[in-house]
């Protein structure tokens, strides 16, 4: 039997598991598939498809790892339009003078918050 407007990967026991649906919503608002969950899933548990997962601490642990993934691309979307802001683009932060951003910075939370607050705090500068 083929389900209608469903997904490819789409769990057999999503209506049954709230934490699924909570899943689903997640990967709706970042527009990824059931396999970057199923991903996740099994890095993290050991477990290949997130419709195995049975136990709660495990649905929390791949609605946790999404959250992040949800957080990381916001700031990182702040951090453009900031840069925009700015008149800069990334490539002008990895070559600032006294300035040596990390490995793999990009995908850091806390870095992004500190660059996003350092910007900021020029933009306010500038307009004093």
């Amino acid at each position: 039997r083929q389900r209608v407007a469903q997904h490819p990967g789409t769990p057999h026991n999503l209506d049954r598991t709230p934490m699924l649906q909570k899943i689903e919503a997640q990967l709706a608002s970042m527009g990824l598939p059931w396999s970057y969950a199923d991903a996740i899933a099994a890095q993290q548990c050991g477990i290949e498809r997130c419709a195995w997962l049975r136990k709660r601490h495990h649905l929390e642990a791949v609605i946790a790892a999404l959250h992040v993934e949800q957080e990381k691309r916001a700031l990182s979307a702040e951090l453009d339009e900031v840069l925009a802001q700015c008149g800069m683009t990334r490539a002008d932060l990895i070559v600032e003078p006294g300035r040596q951003l990390p490995r793999g910075w990009e995908r850091k939370r806390r870095v992004l918050r500190s660059i996003i607050v350092r910007l900021q705090s020029k933009l306010l500068e500038a307009d004093e």
